[in-house]
């Protein structure tokens, strides 16, 4: 839809909005518990990440390591927007580990926040550990960007990201090694 600000009344605010994004994540995460809860399941999961377009802004929300990314052809840059929520991606950020182990870490995908639950989780629970654990921004969009949302995988699916690691750890993280690595 090609929506302007005030098509709907009132103007929105950036809170608004983000909370917008919230209570909708919210709402998709209750569906999925009362799914497990139905179907008697001990536990079902998912990423998300997702966006709202206005008035020359995104605003967006994400849990697990799905990913948002811009993309601007004509300056030839790709920003990624979101952080995976991930024990790889806090273990880089505190220091524990570097930017080259943590794109073939053999730990890469144990992610620390997702939708879903188990038969065992209420929908209140639920409800509430989305709240805690969604992040959400927003950014400025130009004429030129597109707008990129991938599951998890798109980019580092790398079949030999074990032997990569290896490989660099066994090299005492040597520089060559780790420039092979990530490119």
């Amino acid at each position: 839809l090609d929506l302007e600000i005030g098509d709907f009344g009132d103007p929105v605010t950036d809170d608004g909005l983000e909370e917008a994004i919230v209570d909708a994540v919210a709402a998709a995460n209750k569906a999925i518990v009362e799914y497990a809860q139905k179907a008697n399941l001990q536990g079902i999961y998912t990423t998300i990440v997702v966006g709202v377009y206005l008035d020359g802004r995104l605003y967006y929300g994400w849990m697990g390591d799905s990913r948002m990314y811009v993309i601007n052809n004509r300056h030839e840059m790709i920003t990624l927007l979101t952080k995976d929520h991930a024990k790889v991606t806090r273990w880089e950020a505190e220091g524990r580990i570097d930017e080259v182990e943590a794109h073939v870490h053999p730990e890469g995908n144990e992610i620390s926040s997702a939708l879903g639950g188990g038969s065992n989780m209420t929908i209140d629970e639920a409800a509430e550990r989305v709240r805690q654990d969604i992040e959400t921004q927003s950014a400025q969009l130009y004429r030129d960007d597109t707008v990129l949302l991938t599951s998890d995988g798109l980019i580092d699916a790398q079949t030999d990201a074990v032997e990569l690691y290896k490989e660099y750890i066994g090299s005492d993280k040597d520089e060559e090694v780790g420039q092979k690595v990530l490119d």
